[in-house]
């Protein structure tokens, strides 16, 4: 290792030790204590901010926002003051950069009071074309600023906002860091004069511009800023925002290669899918026939839409913050549906996630209504003529499944309609409305994806499983069998729900897994479905076996 190499590591591991320790200052809202001490760590701070490493610097600037929090306010009005004087006069434009990113961290911790000497300076030096790294802190700086000010920035958004159209369309396309320094720059703005946005009015039509511009650059970072800008104006200004273009275009970004451009399409279809899922669903369509050239994970929107895209999303993607925003979606998504009595799509679409069966599976199919040892009955997928091989898709996903199922089935019963549990009466309410969808009429296929959760192959699929089921007795027990009166809807599924309950009680089977099937047979044992002696008899049996674990 060379001299300067390791002069590089103990200076970061210098400012790191003091930014953690500001940190927790800070935090226990102690001083520093003695002058000394104060005055020891304020020249550290500022001969960081001239050191040779950019990541000395960067921790420098941080540092001295923290330190904010553990002076007096004369105190960090003096190295606000100084820090300022830095930018503005130093000769060397990696400093002048540093002490522009200590003057936002300075003005974060000290709040919009002390904005008034900064801002002229962050202004100048954003628009130093010579130097990159000067306007990429710069503008970090400003809209650190405009975060810290919140409404009483508003004054100075007109001019801010003209700069930041400036730098946007004097800028080379291949600067990526600084576009995305405008764009954090453009949402800082608008969140400040988001609730007095006016469709029509001559900001609202700059931000749009701003974000068509951002869309066209360079590099996935600009993208993602430029759908963050979008999202938030949905949010003030929802009429100034074409649906029918937005989101066919978060679907294609879907599949784009930037982690960044991926969370932010998914973020920005959560929020739009939590006020306008049908329309979200609606115009996701109109995408169907993209196919991007180099597609991240092959997630395109087909006949099953945006819902089936993001359940395939599910199966691709890696990063968990993109995979909750997915999530959430998908849960809007299907609460619409569920209140719109739209009910089949989504049961499809569940019973192809959970039963989906590799093409060089070579086990062999059981009808769902076959004949042989009741304990013994399997359900598998339909065998469908694909032109592309089925993907198996992950455990969590068919977890994710499987509560999608138990959300439908809750919010069925908050609606009040007796029908979705009832056969006789959906049968009745569909010769009036032909159009109806009712739970009741998709019982075959809730007991055949609760049971392929139950036998699943890990334990949390299990457990989500048995839940199902749980609930598919508890919604069902009462339901009457039209075809056979004095007979309930839920006795032709007996050798299921034995079958479903069986592998849990083997002996490595966890045991939480086991407690869950006794929950279920208890339930099972309570509805009163269950007549036969014999399926009694094999229930208890399942019961008086679960002891051996104790």
């Amino acid at each position: 290792m060379s001299k300067g190499v390791r002069q590089e590591a103990i200076q970061i591991n210098i400012y790191t030790a003091l930014l953690l320790a500001l940190r927790t200052l800070a935090e226990l809202k102690s001083s520093l204590g003695q002058e000394a001490v104060k005055n020891i760590a304020t020249e550290l701070i500022i001969n960081g901010l001239s050191a040779n490493s950019a990541t000395v610097r960067a921790a420098a600037a941080s540092c001295a926002g923290r330190l904010c929090g553990c002076v007096s306010e004369a105190e960090s009005q003096a190295l606000s003051e100084r820090v300022i004087t830095l930018a503005r006069t130093s000769a060397n434009r990696p400093v002048r950069a540093a002490a522009a990113a200590a003057v936002g961290a300075v003005q974060r911790a000290r709040g919009a009071a002390s904005s008034a000497a900064a801002l002229p300076v962050l202004r100048a030096l954003a628009q130093d074309s010579a130097a990159v790294e000067l306007q990429v802190w710069s503008l970090h700086a400003l809209s650190v600023l405009v975060d810290a000010s919140g409404p009483m920035f508003r004054g100075h958004v007109e001019s801010t906002l003209n700069l930041a159209l400036k730098l946007l369309f004097s800028s080379p396309p291949y600067q990526e860091d600084l576009h995305r320094s405008i764009g954090r720059l453009l949402s800082a703005l608008i969140t400040v004069v988001g609730p007095e946005l006016q469709v029509g009015s001559g900001a609202v039509s700059r931000f749009l511009c701003a974000c068509a511009a951002l869309q066209e650059c360079s590099g996935g970072g600009a993208r993602a800023e430029s759908i963050g800008c979008l999202q938030q104006l949905q949010m003030f200004s929802p009429r100034s925002i074409n649906l029918h273009t937005l989101v066919p275009q978060l679907c294609r970004d879907l599949s784009s290669s930037e982690l960044a451009v991926r969370r932010a399409a998914l973020c920005c279809l959560r929020q739009l899918s939590q006020k306008e899922a049908a329309e979200v669903c609606r115009y996701a369509l109109l995408a169907k026939d993209h196919v991007p050239a180099r597609p991240y994970c092959g997630v395109t929107i087909t006949e099953s839409g945006l819902p089936g895209a993001l359940f395939a999303y599910l199966d691709t993607e890696r990063d968990e913050s993109a995979l909750s925003h997915a999530r959430d979606a998908l849960s809007c998504c299907l609460l619409a549906a569920a209140a719109a009595r739209q009910l089949r799509d989504w049961l499809l679409l569940a019973k192809r996630v959970l039963t989906v069966r590799l093409e060089d599976t070579n086990n062999q199919e059981t009808d769902f209504d076959g004949e042989g040892d009741d304990d013994q009955a399997e359900f598998h997928a339909e065998s469908e003529q694909s032109t592309h091989p089925a993907i198996q898709p992950r455990w969590s996903t068919k977890v994710f499944a499987m509560e999608c199922i138990q959300k439908i089935m809750s919010a069925c019963e908050a609606t009040g309609d007796s029908a979705h549990f009832d056969l006789v009466k959906a049968k009745e309410k569909l010769q009036t409305d032909p159009n109806g969808d009712y739970l009741s009429l998709h019982l075959s296929d809730l007991v055949r994806m609760a049971f392929v959760g139950a036998t699943g192959e890990s334990d949390a699929l299990r457990l989500s499983g048995l839940h199902t089921l749980q609930m598919i007795i508890q919604l069902f027990a009462r339901a009457p069998e039209p075809d056979f009166p004095g007979h309930l809807l839920l006795e032709q599924y007996q050798a299921q729900v034995g079958a479903a309950v069986r592998p849990a009680f083997a002996r490595d089977t966890a045991s939480h897994v086991t407690a869950a099937a006794c929950d279920l047979c208890s339930a099972w044992l309570g509805c009163g479905v269950a007549r036969d002696i014999d399926d009694l008899r094999r229930v208890h049996q399942l019961l008086v076996s679960s002891l051996d674990k104790l």
